[in-house]
């Protein structure tokens, strides 16, 4: 064999898509730049180096070493994920999955020319045939590389680019980065809200156990209006232009509405089909005082606010799959709900319902994702309305919305009209989201159109005149008879009534027995920590006894309800992953603040559990005592 079908026969065993396209057909489109795309070269010790687009890939004096010195940065040893822009030969990956044999290496090469070059070239069995090693290539690396970096849960990922290979290829790069800046935002946003409403999410779920108990499933709803068409309702400033069409649209379509936008619609004379709501913020329930709209029906996620379930109790209600770890333990039991996504909005979640519920085309109202005319809200919104009612001479609404505006990390972005939008951080992220959904579902067929010039430009959703969507047959008598068998069938049969509560009982009472012996476990490892620092620090050569730590680590290990007391100690994980990269606390203080964080997650939801079994007991009697 040469040495070029030993390696696509490496390469194939974890990547055969790729290994099937390196074929000189597959391969030889040069590089635009005006030069042979790459030259091989000898160094004065034999080495193979190489120029690609008249620059050097690696060194032309000694490649190795390159490689090795770059892999040594000790900036890689605290990386989760280490990114290559460009293969070129190879030697620069080799080195990196040798010093960081457990870090997942990704690798982004547009050019399949170089890529063969390579695997001409020099013996890359055991790289190519790694589980450590994603090679992305070809036209769809960038999409495949932001799946790829969402997959692997990148939180500090670095980058190390083969110069010659950027320069050649900059606008694949420019792409690439982008998709690692969106995924790094995006990550940070995850961080810093799940430190912030981490317990909260934990508390709402467990308040809401009758809830979970009681409720159906979106899966209920998949499918039932299969091209029928939908209009989701945002609250972006556009929709006060929208509102004279949707009288016009609620008679040809399925409405949803967000819960930001559902007074200002039920004001205007329009009530929704669907209000989706999933923010576990009680200040996020206020958009629902005083709503009167008994027939639309309840869209939620067990961790919302259990003032939402209080406040509209006669709604017709389905609950999405919990997103959460406790929350998906708990419905294991249940029938299945079903996911929607979870881009970060209230509005990506209607958006994707409405394409769970099958509808096409789908509209988008109010979906601005930006400050047309810097207006934050429509009017009517609660936002709108409580920055009316608490500003004065001295924070005039002006002053409150300039704030506003700048407190989000202000960006502009173009409308579908052409012109500049402002926007921020947080909604550009949205817009990928959107993007990348419509992306993968390309090849259903389905529509998407957005109902505004002013909007934010979203790819794969045009925008269409309101007149013109309105020009479909009317079907609002077909979907309220539609609608009325679906809620009268599932009120009738809901997710598993008495049995449901006596097994989500039984979940919880196991669940309490399990976190009461960890408790006991990381008590003494705590214990046994403080023992020996104690000791190590009167006596540094002292012989320690590590075996309560080994017993916590194992218990912990052992437990499949981890990953439930594990949620709420990702910022002292972070923190102690940190000042360890840093060289900061030693090994035996950063255990003792682990067990610690554990501890204290562990008796928070034991807390929480008791008290959630304890209202079961008292809704029903046949549920037994511990």
């Amino acid at each position: 064999m040469t040495v070029f079908e030993r390696n696509t026969a490496a390469l194939a065993s974890a990547h055969p898509l790729l290994a099937s396209r390196l074929q000189p057909a597959e391969c030889g489109e040069p590089a635009e730049c005006g030069e042979p795309a790459i030259e091989l070269r000898r160094t004065a010790a034999g080495a193979v180096t190489a120029r690609y687009c008249g620059r050097w890939l690696h060194s032309s004096r000694a490649p190795q070493r390159e490689a090795a010195r770059i892999a040594a940065d000790p900036s890689l040893a605290g990386a989760d994920c280490i990114i290559c822009y460009g293969f070129g030969l190879g030697y620069l990956i080799e080195e990196i999955a040798a010093r960081h044999t457990e870090t997942p290496l990704v690798v982004l090469e547009p050019d399949l020319g170089v890529l063969r070059a390579a695997l001409e070239t020099r013996e890359l069995q055991s790289l190519l045939a790694s589980r450590q090693l994603r090679l992305l290539s070809g036209p769809e690396a960038i999409t495949a590389f932001a799946s790829t970096l969402s997959a692997l849960r990148a939180r500090r990922p670095a980058v190390r680019r083969l110069q010659a290979a950027v320069a050649a290829d900059g606008e694949f790069f420019a792409k690439a980065d982008e998709a690692l800046a969106r995924h790094s935002s995006r990550e940070e946003i995850n961080r810093n809200t799940l430190k912030r409403f981490g317990r909260l999410w934990v508390r709402n779920l467990v308040r809401n156990i009758e809830v979970v108990a009681g409720s159906p499933g979106i899966s209920r709803l998949v499918n039932q209006f299969k091209g029928v068409p939908a209009v989701v309702c945002a609250a972006g400033p556009t929709l006060d232009e929208l509102l004279p069409w949707l009288p016009v649209l609620h008679e040809r379509a399925i409405i949803v509405a967000v819960d930001t936008s559902i007074v200002p619609l039920v004001r205007a004379g329009i009530i929704p089909d669907f209000l989706v709501t999933v923010d576990p913020q009680y200040w996020n329930t206020r958009h629902l005082d005083r709503l009167r709209s008994p027939g639309t029906a309840l869209i939620s996620e067990s961790a919302t606010h259990p003032r939402v379930f209080r406040m509209l109790p006669e709604n017709p209600r389905y609950l999405c799959s919990s997103l959460f770890p406790l929350g998906q333990y708990l419905e294991r039991t249940l029938e299945p709900r079903g996911a929607l996504g979870a881009g970060g909005s209230v509005a990506t979640s209607a958006w994707d319902f409405a394409r769970a519920l099958g509808c096409d085309p789908v509209y988008t109202a109010g979906l601005d994702l930006g400050f047309p005319g810097h207006a934050t809200h429509c009017r009517g919104s609660y936002f709108e309305e409580l920055a009316h009612g608490f500003c004065d001479r001295l924070m005039p609404v002006e002053r409150y919305a300039a704030q506003y505006l700048w407190d989000g990390g202000p960006r502009t972005t173009e409308a579908a009209d052409g012109e500049r939008l402002l926007s921020d951080r947080r909604m550009l992220l949205y817009r990928w989201w959107f993007e990348a959904q419509i992306e993968d579902s390309a090849d259903t067929g389905r529509r998407f159109f957005s109902l505004s010039t002013r909007s934010a430009a979203i790819n794969g959703m045009p925008p269409i005149d309101p007149g013109q969507a309105a020009t479909g047959p009317p079907l609002r008598t077909s979907i309220d008879s539609r609608l009325d068998r679906l809620h009268a069938r599932n009120r009738d049969d809901t997710a598993g009534g008495d049995h449901a509560v006596r097994r989500l009982a039984e979940d919880l009472a196991a669940l309490i027995d399990e976190l009461e012996g960890l408790k006991g476990v990381l008590t003494e490892a705590l214990e046994a920590t403080a023992d020996v620092l104690a000791r190590f620090e009167t006596d540094p050569e002292a012989e320690l006894d590590l075996s309560p730590l080994d017993r916590a680590d194992r218990a912990i290990a052992a437990s499949e309800r981890r990953e439930i007391i594990g949620f709420l100690i990702h910022e002292a994980a972070e923190e102690i992953f940190a000042e360890s990269a840093a060289g900061g606390e030693p090994a035996l203080r950063n255990s003792q603040r682990l067990y610690r964080a554990l501890l204290d997650s562990t008796g928070y939801h034991a807390l929480l559990f008791e008290q959630a079994l304890e209202r079961l007991r008292a809704e029903d009697e046949r549920i037994p005592d511990p």
